[in-house]
């Protein structure tokens, strides 16, 4: 797409960016630092000079905002005054590439302004955004992130369903809380992995850096860095243990990586990163520990195929189940 980037960015900070304009502009963003940056101080400058719904004199607005913005930024970033008309002086939520934006309304009395809420869907691939603070999230395949307009009123707070990577931009009198059925993980700032498919027994949370507290079951545990706390939702079994978190946040970059886990587990995993179902007829395949790396970019038949070099099965598909079968 070939599209002045100065416009891009007032699309999207109004609400008015397409979805082809929306992933050309978190390419540009993802291409280094500078870009990255360059888009959250004009993000802050806008959001800091724009506080409703009606501007009295937008061009005296963009005045002081092209100012304050000329200060810290590339001259590129300055925008001309004919593209104001692209910038809507009302709040900005909005979703960046790949993600399915899904905008809902609460039910509240008449006298009362709904709740606006927000859900990023992912599909087939991982995609990245910002929270309206700054914070930045990845999604996994499979995954749904929401959050409502109140967000940074007092508290920062999200619902996961499946897996994301939060980089939590501190904020000392604001918590960010995640929330995934009746468990809750606070943070001030810091950065760390939860892994929470509908389909799995266990959450896992997984700690990069800072500090976290896992709240669940009347029970609270407060981690520490390249530690993982393991929940299960059946029995409220709660475990913590060292981990090597490159082989927990390896989705990220891409790859599959897993270390001495029971087969079972393996297959789990393909299963929510694929879509597809496993059968697994042999208890003695069960209790089979394995451990490797695969890029996610091989399809389910390349992963079999590869594993089965180590371990002795055969696989048949039928519709989208994988049928694995040990070997005589």
């Amino acid at each position: 797409m070939n599209i002045n980037i100065d416009i891009l960015i007032v699309r999207y900070l109004s609400g008015e960016a397409s979805e082809n304009e929306k992933t050309e502009l978190q390419r540009w963003i993802s291409e280094n630092e500078d870009n990255k940056q360059a888009f959250l101080r004009y993000e802050a400058y806008f959001k800091a000079e724009v506080r409703s719904t009606v501007c009295r004199d937008p061009e005296a607005l963009y005045d002081r905002l092209s100012s304050n913005i000329s200060t810290s930024m590339p001259r590129k970033f300055a925008l001309p005054i004919n593209l104001w008309r692209y910038v809507s002086v009302a709040a900005v939520a909005a979703a960046i590439t790949g993600l399915v934006f899904l905008p809902n309304l609460s039910e509240e009395t008449p006298t009362t302004k709904p709740t606006q809420i927000y859900s990023l869907v992912t599909g087939d691939a991982t995609s990245s955004f910002f929270l309206p603070d700054s914070s930045e999230i990845t999604l996994n395949k499979n995954s749904v992130l929401t959050y409502s307009d109140h967000y940074n009123d007092k508290v920062r707070e999200v619902t996961l369903s499946g897996e994301a990577y939060f980089k939590v931009r501190k904020h000392k009198d604001r918590s960010f809380i995640v929330k995934i059925d009746e468990t809750q993980i606070t943070v001030l700032g810091t950065e760390f992995n939860v892994r929470a498919y509908t389909g799995e027994n266990e959450l896992r949370a997984t700690l990069v850096e800072g500090s976290v507290r896992f709240d669940a079951a009347g029970r609270t545990v407060t981690m520490k860095p390249d530690y993982q706390l393991v929940f299960s939702r059946t029995d409220k079994r709660l475990e913590v243990d060292s981990v090597d978190v490159e082989t927990s946040i390896a989705w990220k970059e891409h790859k599959i990586r897993y270390q001495s886990i029971a087969f079972p587990e393996l297959l789990t995993m393909l299963q929510n990163q694929y879509g597809v179902k496993f059968v697994l007829r042999s208890s003695e395949l069960s209790n089979t520990v394995v451990s490797g790396s695969f890029d996610n970019s091989l399809t389910v038949e390349q992963i079999l195929n590869l594993t089965r070099q180590n371990i002795r099965f055969t696989w048949k598909k039928e519709g989208d189940t994988y049928l694995i079968t040990k070997n005589k």
